[in-house]
């Protein structure tokens, strides 16, 4: 956004609070509101509780919303999120092992929400051997059913051996707590803040995993 100076960087809204309590047509309309104030200058979209639906309904009171299910908009942006993903984790394989192909490749993911079920799903078809973990029963049976996923409790994702590690989950999840633990030889997902300190890089650059986040 910088570089072809468009504007459109930069920004991000949270409305705090649990999105299966709190979440009322109500309230994002109110949030629509707000938007219209800005005139603008900030753009709603998809992410983390923030689901297409939800766009819709705010749509209806403002015009300042992306990733709509319409002809003229890209509608869930999750899939291009989660293909980026994806040709991280292949460059990371082919970095690490010297092919990209993943055929074999025990690849864990965390988070099995708009981007990471659609993450699974790639890895589904590249022939790896997936691993999956998220706090909801109902979307890691998903993963087992369709895609013969091996379920781990959001627990043991550390204790699992596996090759590559790919957090699509909330961030923080590199810190001084996980790190030691690390049983991979790459980190390829689409969690947003993946380290809890920026000087974590550093450390595993000095334990030789490849970090990639998208």
């Amino acid at each position: 956004s910088s570089v072809i100076k468009d504007g459109l960087g930069g920004g991000k809204s949270v409305i705090i609070g649990d999105p299966k309590k709190i979440k009322t047509d109500a309230l994002l309309f109110t949030f629509g509101e707000m938007l219209n104030q800005l005139e603008g200058r900030y753009i709603a979209a998809e992410d983390v509780g923030m689901g297409v639906d939800d766009l819709m309904l705010i749509n209806k009171v403002s015009p300042y919303v992306a990733g709509l299910a319409t002809e003229t908009s890209c509608g869930d942006p999750s899939r291009f999120t989660a293909h980026g993903v994806f040709q991280g984790i292949k460059a990371s394989a082919k970095a690490v092992w010297g092919s990209p192909s993943l055929k074999g490749k025990r690849v864990l993911v965390q988070g099995l929400g708009n981007v990471g079920m659609k993450v699974a799903e790639l890895l589904f078809w590249a022939e790896a051997k997936l691993i999956c973990a998220d706090p909801d029963s109902e979307k890691l049976k998903q993963a087992k059913h369709d895609m013969g996923a091996q379920i781990i409790s959001l627990d043991e994702v550390f204790s699992t051996p596996c090759d590559i590690f790919s957090p699509n989950a909330l961030g923080g999840i590199i810190n001084l707590d996980t790190l030691p633990h690390f049983k991979f030889k790459a980190i390829a997902g689409g969690a947003n803040n993946q380290l809890a300190r920026i000087e974590l890089g550093e450390e595993l650059f000095k334990q030789n995993i490849l970090y990639a986040p998208d």
